[in-house]
């Protein structure tokens, strides 16, 4: 993981910092007391928020947390191994046509006798790296479904087994959670708008986020709820792709999701002075684009972004209009620079075979001046910046782009903070949950990336973008105390 960064706010950087001296003084005390403990025959405690289960007193299966929300990791740990000892561990569940997902890794015990997916990597299995939830995201289908169908319920059990050997085996339960069902949301009531507004229960008005997705027309209904599942008021807003809306992606007035924002601030729970935005792929221009312009936007955080405004997508008139329109304006945009490769991926696109246009859009910005007038002025934006991209996206070259918006943001010495992570081997899309949801193609794009690291930095990410939007709008009581 590559990270740029420059003066982020003390509070939201110290909040990161593991390295505390008295804290790991304490700690080693407490360590040592506990191996005098094992020493002499006595069991270390457990605690209540573990669940256990024991093979005969001596093998014991952990999984915590027992029940959490679908983004939250797991870890399973096996401990009274013998040194070397291998056991199968696996996950299953079905989805919501009682699709049954499946997965496994062998492991090998450490010295200690113990297994922990947070520390050891899998000898063989459905993944191969060191992940704590890799049990849950490798899940796959006997059936050959890509991804679970999760939208008929929110709420599945998990089965976590730990197979010893022939006649041995431990099996415990964990519960995951989609939280859509239980947070009160509204559609926009605005005649020609598509999207909802997420209000969770509070006794304080709550900062608002609009969510902006990338190609895809559909609300996030999981993404949005996750969002407000962390005390926020969500704005999941659809701008292309159903009626009354453009059917094409091209044309899309910035003024459409401005006037969602008005509205969304004036309903009550919400806090109008504390907005963000949260923008991915398509969306992340999009969201560069307003923030630039309207400074009622006080944070940004964009996934996979880009540093300047591009050609729309329309099959129909390939090319030929920006996507973003101000005031009635096409806002300039650098048009595709079509040769006789960039033909044949537009006839894969129209006909419907996923392509990777990451060589078309990289050869757009070859063009200095073209860039430069299409150049999305991120150095308007009226508060922090966080943008997050993977080295390996076939979609366009994100990582690129990104950095150089960090190069802009530092030579007119923006005045608040701003970063961008690199994630290694990570591609154009950035899974939010632990749920199994496919990789490498999606719909009518090719993402790349490796999926184990795109998995791996979308969970990464996720926890990024929660921090990140928790202290940048945070706000103060009378008393100062942040909320």
């Amino acid at each position: 993981m590559i990270v740029q960064i420059r003066n982020f706010e003390k509070i939201w950087l110290n909040q990161h910092s593991f390295f505390n001296p008295p804290l790991m003084l304490m700690t080693c005390i407490l360590l040592g007391f506990a191996s005098l403990g094992v020493a002499q025959g006595q069991p270390a405690p457990s605690t209540e928020a573990d669940t256990e289960n024991t093979l005969s007193g001596e093998i014991t299966l952990t999984v915590t947390p027992e029940t959490a929300l679908v983004d939250v990791p797991i870890t399973a740990r096996l401990s009274g191994l013998t040194i070397g000892q291998q056991v199968t561990l696996s996950a299953s569940t079905t989805d919501a046509n009682d699709v049954l997902f499946t997965s496994h890794g062998v492991f090998m015990a450490n010295t200690e006798g113990v297994i922990d997916t947070s520390k050891i990597a899998p000898i063989s299995g459905t993944y191969s790296i060191v992940e704590s939830s890799g049990l849950l995201w490798s899940m796959r289908a006997n059936s050959g479904a890509r991804w679970a169908n999760l939208f008929s319920w929110h709420e599945r059990e998990i089965l976590i087994e730990a197979k010893i050997d022939k006649d041995k085996t431990i099996q415990k339960s964990i519960t995951r959670i989609y939280p859509w069902a239980n947070i009160s949301n509204k559609s926009i009531d605005l005649d020609g708008f598509v999207g909802d507004l997420w209000l969770p229960e509070s006794e304080q008005d709550l900062p608002l986020i609009l969510n902006l997705g990338g190609y895809g027309s559909n609300t996030q209904l999981a993404k949005a709820s996750l969002l407000a599942a962390r005390g926020f008021a969500v704005l999941d807003l659809v701008y292309h792709g159903q009626k009354p809306l453009p059917q094409a992606l091209e044309k899309i007035p910035l003024e459409y999701a401005k006037t969602a924002i008005d509205w969304a601030s004036k309903q009550d729970g919400v806090d109008g002075t504390r907005i963000g935005v949260l923008g991915t792929s398509k969306g992340a221009e999009y969201a560069l684009l307003l923030a630039s312009t309207y400074p009622e936007i006080k944070a940004v955080v964009a996934v996979t972004p880009s540093s300047v405004s591009w050609a729309g997508i329309n099959p129909r008139s390939p090319f030929t209009q920006s996507s973003w329109t101000y005031q009635g304006q096409n806002i300039p945009f650098i048009p595709a620079k079509v040769g006789l490769s960039g033909l044949w991926r537009g006839v894969q696109f129209a006909i419907g075979k996923p392509v990777a246009f990451h060589d078309s859009y990289a050869s757009g910005l070859e063009n200095k001046d073209n860039a430069e007038k299409a150049a999305i002025a991120v150095e308007n934006i009226t508060g922090p910046i966080l943008l997050i991209s993977g080295s390996d996206d076939q979609v366009w070259p994100a990582k690129f782009m990104g950095d150089v918006m960090i190069e802009r943001l530092a030579k007119t010495q923006f005045s608040y903070g701003y970063r961008h992570i690199n994630f290694e081997k990570a591609g154009h899309s950035f899974p939010w949950s632990q749920w199994p949801q496919g990789s490498g193609n999606s719909g009518r794009f090719i993402h790349g990336g490796e999926p184990e690291f795109t998995q791996k930095a979308g969970r990464r990410a996720w926890v990024e973008t929660i921090h990140f939007f928790k202290y940048t709008l945070r706000s103060e009581d009378g008393n100062g105390r942040l909320h």
